[in-house]
């Protein structure tokens, strides 16, 4: 089986280090909890979408894509589906500009598979579709439903504030890398 992988929600922790960061720059205090959308400046106080978006860049041109930490239990899921025999693609919709970061963060923390990145500019399906993926694993809720419209892969979709709405037949929701493990019997 080809598995397709998001990378920030899903193997790495994007939200704290972007939230400490843009309560830093605007002195407020975001909390995870308080990130009900995607686009955070659509339910947030402090900052608007212009000022959002600007932070954005400037935390992925100062390199910090490559120190993001690895949530917990990731690169023993990734390892145990390439010991059992599957195949690992990582989709991303970071910024091109984050590619090199991107390369030397999955080489640095031994990421299986780490040669197999696909960056993409909001349609994962046309990567998906071509590689042949039947399982994908994501957090945006925009995302998903690209998705889910445009291929027949199975998602997982790991649970935030930010995609509780996200109600899809073939999307099931799911704590964390453990929870994945069991539900793909692995």
């Amino acid at each position: 089986m080809r598995y397709g992988i998001d990378l920030d929600g899903v193997c790495f922790d994007f939200l704290n280090p972007f939230r400490e960061h843009l309560n830093g720059k605007f002195d407020t205090n975001l909390k995870e909890e308080e990130i009900t959308s995607y686009f955070w400046h659509e339910n947030t106080d402090g900052f608007n979408e212009k000022e959002f978006f600007d932070e954005f860049h400037k935390f992925g041109k100062a390199g910090s894509y490559r120190t993001l930490p690895v949530l917990p239990g990731t690169l023993d899921a990734l390892e145990r589906l390439v010991n059992a025999g599957h195949e690992i693609f990582y989709i991303t919709n970071r910024p091109e500009y984050t590619r090199q970061d991107t390369i030397d963060a999955l080489r640095e923390n031994n990421f299986p598979s780490n040669k197999n990145l696909f960056f993409t500019k909001g349609n994962k399906s046309l990567i998906i579709n071509k590689l042949g993926i039947g399982v994908f694993v994501e957090d945006s809720e925009t995302v998903i439903t690209e998705i889910a419209d445009n291929t027949d892969v199975y998602i997982y979709c790991v649970d935030y504030p930010y995609n509780k709405d996200i109600e899809r037949v073939n999307v099931e929701r799911i704590k964390d890398w453990d929870d994945f493990l069991l539900a793909e019997a692995i």
